[in-house]
């Protein structure tokens, strides 16, 4: 059974009445990337600010009616990532910093603002990803005046990793049914399915491109720029936008 890219990185599932969704793409996105670069500007040491962001998207996830354990858990698989790159801080690091009267090393308040920006910059965006369909997206970012080629690009990506995950999986159930003993596939297979997999996916993406091109589609037509928003949801998106830079500000 075919599944559309949309309905594949769908990860949280979004009620069609939630504010966040019946919300214009256009302002989600410029209140999204403000918050990214509001939430990387923190120092170092900035944990409370830090933890104050962390949990801005868990609080829209549960105004929105959105499911906030679901937020949480794919928001995991980035945290090993920061915990790399963060626990050499604890060796080098020992700077004694007060925080909430306690008293810790400089590398232990950095893995842990780390820690805090991930939560906050990924939640942000599973959350505008979880709300809003990839073709809004594009066109908020159409009106942005982002290159077209980029967008483009960026449009291919994310149907092509669809079709990678799709191969995959079948390629997967095919391992295990003629190996119905098996349920681990052993690393010495690897590098075989690994090369499967790519021929797979790039002979059928070779067809999706043909199909693309049976309905007329042209790389260098310029792309259709969505709905920019009425102007209630703009004054709420710059009430929260002040209000987040005043945090910032105090923090």
């Amino acid at each position: 059974m075919s599944i559309s890219p949309d309905r594949f990185f769908s990860l949280i599932p979004a009620p069609a009445e939630s504010f966040l969704c019946r919300c214009a793409p256009l302002p989600k996105v410029c209140f999204t990337i403000l918050f990214l670069v509001l939430t990387v500007s923190f120092s170092r040491y900035a944990l409370a600010g830090a933890v104050l962001f962390a949990a801005i998207p868990f609080l829209l996830a549960a105004a929105a009616k959105l499911q906030v354990s679901v937020l949480l858990f794919r928001i995991i698989p980035a945290l090993p990532f920061i915990l790399c790159t963060g626990i050499a801080n604890l060796f080098f690091d020992h700077t004694p910093i007060t925080v909430f009267s306690f008293e810790l090393s400089g590398g232990t308040v950095a893995l842990l603002v780390l820690i805090a920006k991930t939560l906050a910059s990924v939640g942000m965006v599973l959350l505008l990803s979880s709300t809003t369909a990839f073709g809004d997206l594009a066109g908020a970012l159409r009106c942005l005046h982002v290159p077209c080629l980029l967008i483009l690009v960026l449009q291919q990506l994310f149907r092509y990793l669809a079709l990678l995950a799709r191969e995959a999986g079948n390629m997967r159930n095919a391992y295990f049914m003629r190996n119905p003993e098996c349920r681990i596939i052993p690393l010495r297979e690897w590098g075989n399915l690994a090369g499967r997999l790519f021929i797979k996916s790039a002979v059928h993406a070779d067809a999706v491109y043909a199909a693309m091109q049976c309905r007329l589609f042209h790389a260098g037509k310029p792309l259709p720029a969505h709905g920019k928003g009425s102007p209630l949801e703009w004054c709420i998106v710059i009430t929260l936008s002040v209000l987040l830079c005043l945090l910032r500000r105090i923090l």
